[in-house]
């Protein structure tokens, strides 16, 4: 068992600072920031639809939809 404290700036959280996930000055809907999310995601993971959708806790098939909603092919 280690002892001390934690700090805020002991802690790193991955991805939590990406354009997905920081919206500028204004509000965003909901469905804005999902679609920034889903599309970081599926750049980071290389456009790999499988990966991307074991990241994000979806079915590929879901994911699928998305993509073709958002008309990346």
């Amino acid at each position: 068992m280690r002892g001390g404290a934690i700090f805020p700036e002991d802690l790193t959280l991955v991805g939590c600072c990406s354009e997905a996930t920081v919206i500028n000055s204004e509000m965003a809907t909901l469905a804005e920031v999902e679609k920034k999310h889903i599309l970081a995601v599926y750049k980071q993971s290389g456009q790999n639809k499988t990966s991307t959708a074991d990241i994000l806790g979806i079915n590929r098939l879901t994911l699928r939809r998305k993509l073709k909603e958002y008309d990346v092919h």
